[in-house]
């Protein structure tokens, strides 16, 4: 598949998704009790959203409806992929079951949690073509009026250390001896997912939510990892090429522009058949604003190549050359 698509793919995903997500006032009011937690009807594909939450306490006047969001594929972080979002879970206090308090994380009680649409979307954006890993996960339960509402959140980006993470997953204890069950818990974990699913694993993150109940502090401690499984592994081990072909010199530079805007390559990966009119690379963790050809057919390219360079501090030159009469130079922008 080539890049274009992939990214018409990606496109496609977010016009579907352009639902208004039920904010906290209508939750509060509403319905979808199930197991003692109310939890919002969208669909985890849905739901690809862009808040960003403090694993903090609210009082109930602090408490305000939350924004409508969308899916989104970032353009502004450098290697952000899309941003998800939990379903929201709300625990009556009147039919209190702790455990579900942080088991709307990720628990094997519940059809839909934090746990499933990270995971999900990892797979999907695996399928892309991506090396995928999570990164500033976001957690928050607090008490509103006769509820505890917990909230999570978190990036999926382009993975830095070359290994592709498609499964999330988490543990964590409440309550009495919270966090002595917590890290008896976590203790080799990494290991064990690491032996279970075939590829490396890695812990992200570890929080410990606190909030009042009843004239006392409760608190959890919550671990998040991820894994690699061995078809996430293959696909690793595969290096995918792309391919940009253009009719002429005007042709090429276009299609560099629009297909490797924003795009994350392996600069040491380019090659140019000038003959062909053909670039070619792999994809990589080194974003870039586009490739360009920059081309002159009066003999004055280097002075073009300064001019350009004042404007454009960033640019590299990857390779020159000349094709009848053209002086060309091949440049990341």
């Amino acid at each position: 598949m080539r890049k274009t698509d992939k990214l018409k793919n990606i496109q496609r995903a977010n016009m579907l998704s352009e639902q208004r997500y039920l904010n906290t006032k209508n939750l509060l009011n509403g319905n979808d009790v199930a197991h003692g937690y109310i939890t919002e009807k969208l669909s985890w594909k849905d739901a690809l959203l862009g808040a960003a939450m403090g694993a903090s306490v609210l009082n109930p006047s602090d408490a305000k409806p939350q924004p409508s969001y969308q899916t989104t594929i970032s353009q502004t972080q450098s290697n952000t992929l899309s941003t998800i979002k939990g379903p929201i879970g709300m625990q009556l206090i009147s039919n209190l079951d702790l455990d579900l308090v942080h088991g709307v994380l990720g628990s094997k009680r519940l059809n839909d949690d934090f746990e499933r649409r990270v995971s999900d979307e990892l797979k999907r954006l695996n399928q892309l073509g991506y090396k995928t890993d999570v990164s500033n996960i976001r957690i928050n339960t607090y008490v509103m009026n006769d509820k505890i509402i917990t909230e999570s959140s978190c990036d999926i980006i382009e993975s830095k250390d070359g290994n592709s993470y498609n499964i999330f997953t988490t543990r964590g204890s409440i309550g009495d001896g919270f966090e002595e069950r917590h890290d008896k818990q976590v203790v080799g974990l990494a290991d064990r997912l690491s032996n279970h699913f075939g590829g490396p694993a890695k812990g992200v993150k570890t929080v410990t939510i606190n909030f009042p109940l009843n004239g006392q502090n409760i608190s959890y401690k919550q671990s998040f990892f991820v894994a690699s499984d061995k078809q996430s592994v293959d696909v690793n081990n595969k290096s995918e090429t792309f391919e940009i072909i253009g009719r002429d010199f005007s042709d090429l530079r276009e299609k560099l522009k629009q297909q490797t805007l924003n795009q994350s390559i392996d600069p040491n990966s380019l090659k140019i058949d000038i003959n062909q009119m053909k670039v070619s690379f792999n994809k990589g963790n080194t974003k870039i604003n586009n490739l360009s050809i920059i081309f002159d057919n009066v003999g004055d390219l280097d002075n073009r190549l300064v001019t350009i360079k004042q404007k454009n501090a960033g640019l590299t030159i990857v390779e020159k050359g000349d094709h009848k009469g053209v002086q060309w130079a091949l440049v990341i922008l």
